[in-house]
């Protein structure tokens, strides 16, 4: 397939930027939430509101904000089963109070690299669940790094019977991975108690983010 056979494919000229041919796929587009109300965590022993004004203080420390972010985590995730246990909606953030500001302790839709063995130890409690809220799957991915100029745009017409012709194989990666359906995010708290839960994220750790920017 000549440039010019390409051109007429795509229904676009050929221009002098090799990427041309990626302009007209759209961008990934971040939704944003507007929630602005969250559940506030019961500090009853000052232990979290330490941990934020630490969270504040070192903010610009990125190691150590690191390791708080961590703590306030785990001493928070707990509060989080137990909050939204029997509800099939929970809200993804805690607040968290302190003297000198507060901390969104985000639980988000996200769990660690998963793989099928790993979840062995979880299997006893998913039981039939696991069916439908796990799934296996894969990511293709392409390193534009490691492909010539001139060839961008054919193997993007072509895609992989031309990445053997372009000699840019080593340049598709097939990454597969073993992650959970919106549903375990959406039942878990209905389905399983909260120790359950407790011992299913020992095994499939919710991703837990510390936000301390515009908390109010």
């Amino acid at each position: 397939m000549t440039n010019t056979d390409i051109a007429d494919f795509l229904g676009e000229p050929m221009t002098a930027d090799p990427l041309a041919c990626l302009d007209s796929i759209a961008p990934t587009v971040a939704v944003s939430s507007k929630r602005t109300e969250y559940p506030n965590y019961p500090d009853t022993d000052g232990t979290a509101a330490s941990l934020v004004k630490s969270i504040l203080q070192d903010a610009d420390a990125a190691d150590r904000l690191k390791t708080n972010n961590k703590l306030l985590g785990g001493l928070v995730t707990s509060f989080f089963f137990h909050q939204w246990h029997g509800r099939t909606e929970p809200q993804s953030s805690i607040r968290v109070a302190s003297p000198d500001g507060a901390a969104l302790v985000t639980f988000k839709k996200q769990v660690k690299k998963l793989s099928r063995k790993a979840l062995d130890p979880a299997r006893p409690i998913l039981g039939a669940h696991e069916k439908v809220m796990f799934r296996d799957t894969f990511e293709i991915k392409v390193d534009g790094d490691e492909i010539p100029n001139a060839a961008i745009a054919p193997l993007v017409v072509e895609l992989k019977a031309l990445f053997a012709k372009h000699g840019a194989v080593d340049a598709l990666k097939v990454d597969r991975k073993y992650e959970p359906t919106p549903t375990f995010y959406d039942q878990r708290h209905l389905l399983f108690s909260v120790a359950d839960n407790l011992e299913l994220n020992n095994t499939v750790p919710i991703v837990v983010a510390v936000k301390t920017k515009d908390v109010v």
